[in-house]
């Protein structure tokens, strides 16, 4: 399986499951602490599914937006971490961490070479 179709599948997964995140961080929430961070994490979630999407058609420029999309995901989690469900922020941060690592590897330029500048194209004399 390529490199870009990991890192999407994983960054669709991250933001999936930060949305999941927050609505079960919602009802189990009784304090205003969590309404902006977590409204923070379901924008940033939802952003990561699109993006996602979108690198399955597109890809390149989507992998780096995805890449900052997890970290993002990951530092809500840390900063609220408390708040929202053990087992579930688990999970969302170790799918944003391989996504993170998905992303960083599918951003790189591939170093294929062009048909063109293959060496089984030489020309052939006589």
């Amino acid at each position: 399986m390529p490199i870009r179709v990991i890192g999407s599948v994983f960054s669709l997964l991250t933001g999936l499951s930060a949305a999941l995140l927050l609505s079960r961080a919602l009802e189990r929430a009784s304090g205003a602490g969590l309404t902006m961070l977590g409204g923070g994490l379901f924008i940033v979630g939802a952003i990561l599914v699109v993006v996602s999407v979108v690198s399955f058609v597109v890809p390149r420029f989507t992998f780096v937006v995805s890449a900052v999309l997890s970290v993002g995901v990951l530092a809500i989690i840390a900063a609220r971490y408390s708040r929202f469900n053990p087992d579930l922020a688990l999970v969302t941060a170790f799918l944003a961490t391989v996504a993170l690592i998905a992303d960083a590897f599918a951003a790189r330029p591939s170093k294929a070479l062009a048909e063109k500048d293959s060496p089984l194209n030489l020309p052939v004399f006589g």
